[in-house]
């Protein structure tokens, strides 16, 4: 039943294709066709043609049989030309979806996978598959006709040397068949290594300054070769494993043709085949071992890629907002002007409780400060009031309203670093074409920032890297910038002064006591300035 959910999985993306699928099926008719016809004209030409001396007639036939041959590989580049295109088109749309469903995920989903198995899997598993699905769309159809076309051909010359081989190549590929079903553990645990091996890359980028300051060149390097040994490992057993499919397949090969030889020599000698009859049967027989071999490795292939499938589905699955936002639907009281949280229990999978009916109200249109011990929860409280992790039990009420259902729109300030690679206005205005100019220079100017932003080489044009002259406390102030011109009701702050000197600190307090009767701040912080300046302070754990 697996079995079908997966063929069922590539005739899915396959559907998608199917106009340019149509012109690559009628290409491989005609490949098929010319690979058919060039036996029939050999062995024409050997009985029929080249002993009659009519040079007329040869030169028609050779000159049809060199017409024959030259359209093949003619037909063959066009065929690969259509696929190629499909191929690209399917590992573009799979990394679309998988990237659209990663990024609906729940937050707890980017704590089970690290950014470099992510990365991994939208850029390798999607090309794996993308290669697999729109070649054994070719596979199967080109070398099933081929090996339907050769089969007619040698039954029409010899039905006893036709079912000998025949019989002979069932056997072989059975005891393949049987031999491959390891695979598809060695191309998951592949794959899983191959993951590891990213996941180093990408640690190892952000934490270079780490590794340089402590000395952990020599661990790194260590740590690297230890994962490319594993996957080096399992790329050898993998391939191994071909190599003895493909010497069975060779030696198969060896005995057919010796039987051929061998039954075509003594019909020969009874005056029931001729020569070109033996040299046609040759060539058929040479043309479906390639085949026989594609759809044996197409086979092969379709083994490994099934956990692939398994690893990209997860992925691709997004998660509707129904099932975002399915808090608890216990009775709910009408708590106005406050942020109400009610008898609310949480826990990250199986590990220990982080709340336990924990009651709170945070005030509507005010600065309240969210203070307590390092753990006990402040930052997860921040995302379950932003709909990004559910709560076991309890409710949030926000205005009267159940979080899912609220008309308030919520901003956030990390408390890490989270700028995107482009020009500090798009950091700001995050691609909206409805914030001006002028409004991202207002809010930066109450922020105090907007001088420093100006005195960069490119001002506000300058695009973000890990390499340009900005400061923590600069960077800091950018997303604050971010979430004030979004125009939200409720602010969520993570330790928003953690980065910045004294002076600013009083700076970010003044310019939020100027803004408060707009928003609504909930600061989690450790500031004491900012704990003096708000207007309640809320003790948790």
């Amino acid at each position: 039943m697996k079995q079908n959910r997966y063929i069922a999985f590539i005739a899915g993306l396959l559907n998608r294709y199917k106009r340019k699928e149509c012109l690559g099926l009628l290409v491989t008719f005609l490949y098929s066709g010319m690979v058919y016809i060039g036996p029939v004209l050999s062995q024409y030409i050997i009985d029929d043609v080249l002993f009659t001396k009519e040079y007329i007639r040869l030169t028609k036939c050779f000159g049809l049989f060199f017409i024959v041959l030259i359209l093949q590989p003619i037909l063959s580049y066009i065929q690969s030309r259509i696929f190629i295109n499909i191929s690209e088109r399917i590992t573009k749309d799979l990394r679309n979806e998988m990237y659209s469903g990663i990024i609906s995920k729940r937050i707890t989903f980017f704590y089970d996978n690290n950014d470099g198995e992510i990365l991994s899997r939208i850029i390798n598993d999607s090309r794996m598959l993308s290669d697999f699905v729109s070649d054994v769309f070719v596979v199967l159809l080109k070398n099933s006709l081929l090996i339907l076309c050769v089969l007619v051909g040698m039954m029409v010359i010899s039905v006893p040397i036709t079912l000998c081989i025949g019989a002979i190549l069932i056997v072989g590929i059975v005891i393949i068949d049987k031999l491959s079903k390891e695979n598809i553990r060695l191309s998951l645990e592949r794959q899983e290594s191959l993951d590891d091996v990213t996941a180093l890359i990408s640690d190892s980028a952000t934490n270079i300054l780490s590794i340089k300051i402590y000395e952990l060149q020599k661990i790194a390097r260590k740590l690297f070769d230890e994962k490319i040994e594993l996957n080096k490992r399992k790329n050898i057993r993998i391939r191994n494993a071909n190599t003895l499919f493909a010497s069975l397949l060779e030696a198969m090969t060896v005995i057919c043709i010796m039987l051929i030889y061998a039954i075509g020599i003594g019909y020969y000698a009874k005056g029931t085949l001729t020569i070109g009859n033996i040299v046609g049967l040759i060539l058929y027989f040479q043309l479906i071992v390639g085949p026989i071999i594609s759809l044996l490795n197409c086979n092969l292939d379709f083994k490994a890629i099934q956990p692939i499938i398994d690893r990209i589905d997860e992925f691709v699955q997004e998660e509707s907002e129904e099932e975002r936002n399915n808090t608890s639907s216990d009775e709910k009281k009408e708590e106005k002007n406050v942020i109400a949280i009610r008898n609310l229990k949480f826990r990250y999978d199986q590990s220990e409780e982080i709340f336990n009916g924990l009651n709170v109200d945070i005030g509507l249109n005010k600065i309240s400060c969210v203070v307590g011990n390092s753990g006990c929860g402040k930052t997860t409280l921040s995302y379950l009031i932003m709909g990004m992790l559910n709560p076991d039990t309890g409710q949030i009420l926000i205005d009267g309203k159940d979080r899912a259902n609220s008309n308030k729109k919520i901003s956030y300030v990390p408390q890490n670093n989270q700028l995107f690679n482009v020009s500090i206005k798009e950091n700001i205005r995050l691609f909206d074409p409805s914030i001006s100019d002028e409004q991202i220079y207002e809010i930066c100017k109450k922020l105090n920032i907007y001088d420093d932003i100006c005195r960069l080489k490119n001002g506000f044009e300058t695009i973000i890297t890990d390499k340009i002259n900005i400061s923590g406390g600069q960077a800091q102030r950018i997303l604050i910038a971010r979430a004030l011109i979004k125009e939200a009701d409720i602010i969520i702050m993570d330790e928003p002064t953690s980065a910045l000197d004294v002076g600013n600190r009083e700076l970010i307090g003044n310019a939020l006591k100027e803004l408060v009767p707009e928003y609504t701040f909930v600061i989690i912080t450790h500031d004491e300035q900012l704990m003096e300046n708000a207007d309640e302070v809320i003790r948790i754990g």
